[in-house]
């Protein structure tokens, strides 16, 4: 099957995006799989893009983040930034990012947290996608802007602990390799949005972080062997219709009975 195709130039807001963010490699299969089934099969993840319409996150009048019903978002979200010409931000407390992104590249991925619909922190922890800080820094400087100076921590998940930078500093840089992250005795002002010292500062317990890192993991062997049996399966249905041209959205329809 033919490889989707993006397009050259991607604007964001106005930002100019560079990144093209595959799946990692680990997780192959997993797209594989779901390429092989219609959306509407129950073991099928990904989501359509008339379900994805649904997650679209957009800025309202008042400049805060709000879904398609306008309400509010609050607390930690997944999210994709989705690679297509009009890229959109999609949203869930939930959903795996390659779920949201129909397994297709995005322009950044990872966590968001807001607070009544403003934004405060960013991440890019995400095990699908794991996006460098380089990758990321467009975005963060964009999300900035558009949440009115709202937005003040990065946290990244690219090294272990993590590390979490100002974002009103980022924002002043173009090269990630600049950028200095806070200090274990550092934190960032809520309202001054930089970063202060404080004493008798609680360091993150490490159990606490890998319980909620994504960045790095791999399929489980369980949905590693689901997969496969739906590839193989799915494989002696698959017949190509050589007088036609598919693209990355279409399906090969099946049903999965018992040997």
């Amino acid at each position: 099957m033919p490889k989707n195709t993006y397009p050259e130039a991607i604007f964001f807001h106005g930002q100019k995006m560079d990144a093209r963010i595959s799946m990692k490699k680990e997780f192959k299969k997993e797209r594989q799989a779901m390429r092989l089934l219609p959306f509407d099969h129950p073991d099928n993840s990904y989501l359509s893009k008339e379900k994805q319409e649904k997650l679209i996150t957009t800025l309202s009048e008042d400049g805060f983040f709000v879904n398609p019903d306008d309400e509010f978002l609050d607390g930690e979200y997944n999210f994709v930034l989705t690679c297509e010409e009009s890229p959109q931000l999609l949203c869930h407390p939930d959903l795996h990012h390659s779920t949201l992104a129909n397994g297709k590249k995005v322009l950044a991925s990872g966590t968001l947290f807001f607070k009544s619909g403003t934004l405060k922190v960013v991440t890019n922890n995400s095990g699908h996608y794991r996006p460098t800080d380089e990758e990321m820094l467009p975005f963060i400087k964009k999300l900035y802007e558009l949440s009115g100076g709202t937005l003040n921590a990065y946290t990244s998940y690219c090294t272990s602990p993590t590390r979490t930078y100002s974002v009103t500093e980022l924002f002043e840089i173009d090269d990630f390799s600049k950028a200095t992250p806070l200090k274990e005795n550092e934190t960032i002002d809520a309202v001054t949005s930089k970063r202060t010292s404080i004493s008798n500062y609680d360091i993150l317990n490490q159990d606490e972080e890998a319980s909620t890192r994504r960045f790095g993991r791999k399929l489980s062997p369980v949905l590693n062997n689901k997969y496969q049996d739906i590839i193989e399966k799915g494989a002696a249905f698959f017949k190509p219709n050589l007088g036609s041209c598919s693209t990355d959205t279409e399906r090969n329809v099946f049903s999965i009975g018992s040997n």
